[in-house]
C-alpha cells in the first residue's frame, strides 16, 4: 500500500515539483525501479514466511527510493536555487556538518545498539515453548 502511495506521489511532482518529476522519470528512474522491484519482491517474501529476507529486501525498497530522490534532484540540495557545491562552500559549514554528524553518531549508535540487543533476547513466550 504504501509503495502504491509513493508510486502515485511520484505523478503529483509533475503539478507540484516539475524539476524533482523530470529527475525521478529521467535519471533516476532505474532507481525508482529498484526500490519498485524491492518492494513487490518483499510483499512476496512475505507472503512465503521468510522474514528474514523480507527485511533485507525492504530496507533495500527503501534506500533505493532515498537514492532515487537524490539522483533525481542532482545536482541541487534545494530545488531550484541551491547546488550541493554552494551548500558545500565555506569552511564554517563544513566544521559544523562534522560536529552534528559527530554527536548524532554519539547518541544514535549506542541507541541502536541497545535497540538490537533488546530485541534479539528471547521472549518468556519463546523460553516456555
Amino acid at each position: 500500500m504504501t509503495g502504491a502511495v509513493g508510486l502515485a506521489g511520484i505523478l503529483v511532482l509533475r503539478a507540484d515539483a516539475p524539476l524533482l518529476y523530470t529527475g525521478l522519470t529521467g535519471r533516476g528512474l532505474p532507481v525508482v525501479l529498484l526500490s519498485v522491484a524491492a518492494g513487490v519482491a518483499a510483499i512476496v517474501l512475505l507472503a512465503l514466511r521468510r522474514y528474514a529476507l523480507a527485511r533485507v529486501v525492504s530496507a533495500v525498497a527503501v534506500v533505493a527510493i532515498l537514492v532515487g530522490w537524490a539522483v533525481g534532484q542532482y545536482p541541487y540540495v534545494l530545488l531550484p536555487g541551491l547546488t550541493i557545491e554552494q551548500a558545500a562552500q565555506g569552511r564554517p559549514t563544513l566544521t559544523a556538518l562534522l560536529v552534528a554528524l559527530t554527536v548524532g553518531a554519539v547518541v544514535l549508535i549506542p541507541a541502536l545498539v541497545y535497540l538490537y540487543t533488546l530485541f534479539q533476547r528471547p521472549t518468556s513466550a519463546d523460553r516456555a515453548g
